[in-house]
């Protein structure tokens, strides 16, 4: 298994996420381009955060995934949907598909 690999990577993401520049590169710019260069095509939404979208600001946080998601031109999967309700909000939200019991 590629541990130090993965936590290097892992690393250097912090970094992105947190606008500082990765010790090992002059400036965060590097770090963005070696995110941008991963090879990610989707973002699934993972179930703890759909089944608590009725209370406000997990709603939001989930929106800001999906518009964020969306400005990286990544396709939007929803997990763990049982109601109809949390669909027309994932939906009106901009989610292209959906998993869970209603599905």
């Amino acid at each position: 298994m590629r541990t130090g690999f993965a936590a290097k990577t892992l690393g250097e993401l912090d970094c992105v996420a947190h606008g500082e520049p990765h010790p090992a590169r002059k400036d965060v710019r590097g770090a963005r381009l070696l995110l941008g260069a991963l090879p990610v095509r989707e973002l699934k939404i993972d179930q703890i955060f759909i089944r608590d979208m009725s209370i406000t600001p997990p709603d939001r946080f989930v929106e800001a995934m999906v518009t964020l998601a969306r400005a990286l031109g990544l396709q939007v999967v929803a997990e763990g949907v049982e109601s109809e309700s949390q669909r027309a909000t994932l939906a009106a939200m901009g989610c292209d598909a959906f998993q869970g019991y209603l599905i």
